[in-house]
């Protein structure tokens, strides 16, 4: 917990900092072929303190997804299976807020959202490979954790679990695992 609160006041601090020569608004992926992230279904948060904002008042979970959306064979295969499905987006809407964490490599994001990316992918150990997710609760706490791509049913049991777990409940059967947080 404390390296999470030490990785939110850099986050902070970063993100200040930055927003002080900024117009305010919340930086875009530019835009390419079929971007699903600015097309139909649940909207995507590019912001960790926008999405944990948001979470904390429609009381959901976040789902902070790590992907690399234009060179990930696995990322792409899930974003067609999983992400654009119906039964996902309906499932997002009612439970989640969405965060996306982006690493393409044929499009360059800008210095600041690639920064705020990696400082979030650091904060909560998505360094497993893509795609890689976390669920969060509106605390910003860790209830689930999952690597790799999966299909529709597998991902959707995954959430179902997640969305009833509780940061403590997780951390314990980390704890009996042995296993990271």
């Amino acid at each position: 917990m404390k390296k999470i609160l030490l990785y939110l006041m850099i986050l902070s601090s970063l993100v200040l900092s930055l927003a002080a020569g900024d117009s305010g608004q919340q930086v875009k992926l530019p835009a390419r072929g079929d971007d699903w992230v600015a097309g139909p279904g649940p909207e995507w948060e590019l912001n960790y303190d926008a999405a944990l904002e948001r979470a904390g008042k429609e009381h959901k979970y976040i789902y902070a997804l790590s992907t690399g959306s234009d060179w990930c064979g696995w990322c792409i295969k899930l974003r067609k299976d999983v992400l654009t499905n119906s039964k996902f987006k309906r499932f997002a809407e009612e439970n989640l807020v969405l965060l996306y964490l982006d690493s393409p490599s044929k499009i360059k994001l800008p210095a600041k959202q690639d920064k705020h990316n990696s400082l979030v992918r650091e904060m909560y150990e998505l360094d497993d490979g893509v795609p890689s997710a976390v669920v969060l609760d509106e605390d910003g706490d860790i209830v689930a954790r999952r690597s790799g791509y999966g299909n529709l049913d597998s991902y959707m049991s995954f959430l179902e679990k997640a969305v009833k777990t509780s940061a403590e409940d997780y951390a314990a059967e980390m704890k009996k695992r042995g296993k990271r947080k």
